[in-house]
Parts: structure tokens; sequence; C-alpha cells
């Protein structure tokens, strides 16, 4: 099984993570939560019981 979710990267995501520590502490937090939606993700797939896995409003399937 792949599932591949393409991420915007906006102004948001850009910035300097090594001089400016509000970026900084603002990317971590977003990348925190990206990585929370993988381990629920997969927390789902690999469940005893398999359970339907919704997908994110800004994910895109590619055919």
């Amino acid at each position: 099984m792949v599932r591949i979710d393409a991420l915007p990267v906006d102004a948001s995501v850009t910035g300097d993570y090594f001089n400016d520590k509000v970026y900084k502490r603002q990317f971590n937090q977003w990348l925190n939560g990206v990585w929370e939606r993988k381990d629920r993700t997969l927390g789902a797939i690999y469940a005893p019981e398999p359970a339907v896995v919704s997908e994110p409003a800004e994910a895109k399937r590619i055919a």
C-alpha cells in the first residue's frame, strides 16, 4: 500500500529556520501536526480491525 499526501509549500512553511525563532516554533508545530496525522493514519491501517482512513481535505489523488 502506498499513500501520498501532497502538502502545499506556501509562506507558512518557508522562512529562516536557523535565525528566526518565531518561524522555527511555528514550523515545528506544523511539522508535529504532519507527523501526528501520519501516526494516526498508520495506526488505522495496522489496527487489528482495519478502519476506514479518511483523506485530508487538501489531499489529492494521483491517477
